[in-house]
């Protein structure tokens, strides 16, 4: 396996493909956050995190499912720091 690549663990023989990586930090910790697309599966994401941005891909964690989520029909997503006032009006509007 490249070390240039996160690896799939136990699932490395399972086809999983993905798209439209996006990496966030966490303001509130030192850890790193790398979400993509399994586009295949219809805007089901995946989620791997790190504490160290030059560690080896190979050794972030991937998260279970249960432990994030996105709003319904998201695809290719991004993220942006909104104020608690900002968050709370998106969610009234929507």
């Amino acid at each position: 396996m490249s070390p240039d690549y996160i690896t799939r663990g136990s699932t490395q023989s399972r086809r999983r493909a993905t798209e439209g990586p996006f990496v966030i930090k966490d303001p509130r910790q030192s850890r790193w956050y790398l979400f993509a697309d399994y586009y295949l599966n219809g805007g089901v994401f995946g989620c791997w995190s790190t504490t160290d941005l030059d560690a080896d891909p190979g050794s972030w964690t991937e998260l279970p499912s249960a432990q994030y989520r996105f709003p319904s029909g998201v695809r290719h997503a991004n993220a942006v720091r909104v104020t608690q006032a900002e968050l709370d009006a998106i969610i009234a509007h929507y």
